[in-house]
Order: C-alpha cells, then sequence, then structure tokens
C-alpha cells in the first residue's frame, strides 16, 4: 500500500431526524445506511478514490473494501480545502425505518446483505426514535472487532 504523510484530518457522519423527517450528511469514508423494511434504501457515498474509481467504472462495489488506497480520501474535514460535506436533501420517513451511522471500520467487515439481514430480524422500539439495536449486532461487533485486532490495525489506521 502506498504510504501517504500524516496530517490531522477527521470524518463526520450525521443525522437529524424530527418527527417524520429526516436529514443527513457526511464528508470522508464514514457512512449512513438508510433502512425501510430491512433493506437499504440508500447509502452515502465515500469522498475516497475507490468511490471514485466505482463511479468511474474501473472497480465493483466489492472492490472498494480492499483496495489498497481505500484510505485515501478525496474530502475530509481539515484538509484546508472549504468545506465538502455532503447533505442529503430532506426526505420523509416511516415507522420502522432505521438508520446505521458507521465509520470505514464497521463497513469494510460487514457486508450489507449482513446488514439487511440484522435489520429485518430487529424489533424497533414502540415509542418513537431512540437508538435501538438489531439482535444480531453484538455477534456482528464480535466479528468487526475481532477482524481488526487479529489483522493488527485500528479503524482508520492502516
Amino acid at each position: 500500500m502506498a504510504q501517504h504523510p500524516a496530517r490531522p484530518a477527521a470524518f463526520a457522519v450525521m443525522l437529524l431526524a424530527r418527527g417524520h423527517q429526516a436529514v443527513w450528511g457526511h464528508v470522508g469514508d464514514s457512512r449512513l445506511y438508510f433502512f425501510r423494511q430491512g433493506r437499504i434504501l440508500e447509502q452515502t457515498k465515500d469522498h475516497s478514490v475507490p468511490q471514485m474509481l466505482l463511479a468511474a467504472g474501473e472497480i465493483t462495489a466489492d472492490e472498494i473494501r480492499n483496495h489498497p488506497d481505500r484510505n485515501r480520501l478525496l474530502a475530509n474535514l481539515g484538509d484546508g480545502k472549504p468545506n465538502r460535506f455532503r447533505v442529503r436533501k430532506q426526505i420523509q420517513i416511516a415507522s420502522g425505518d432505521a438508520f446505521l451511522l458507521c465509520t470505514e471500520g464497521f463497513w469494510e467487515t460487514v457486508l450489507e446483505r449482513e446488514m439487511e439481514a440484522a435489520f429485518a430480524n430487529a424489533t424497533p422500539p414502540s415509542n418513537g426514535w431512540k437508538p435501538w439495536k438489531p439482535k444480531a449486532a453484538g455477534t456482528i461487533w464480535e466479528r468487526t472487532t475481532t477482524t481488526l485486532q487479529t489483522s493488527g490495525c485500528t479503524d482508520n489506521h492502516r
């Protein structure tokens, strides 16, 4: 993997949900997944070299997770460039919709079909918006943590 000089940088993903409206934004390679009826309806697109290559048709979505430049960000907080925080237009959300906000240490390890299976089998809270954990989240979290530890890396530091 190519070495890149260390520089202060940060990534962010945010969600604002109020009533039946939601808006989200991100910069860098953290992601937001929006689930409806147990399926991923939308996900944010990374500000990374592999995401750009995917958009250009040079690689497949599966190749992003292991691409040698997966941690080369094209936009982040602290890169000295004007703010490139990408904000999604406000949308209507429905009862049972769910959001997953995560770093690349999670989504590089957990496939989208696994996320969908976890959320499809989960029971959301009965009284509005509050954090809830799919039944499979513990197993997924354990595998993610183990994978990162055995590979000798920590999230965003490879």
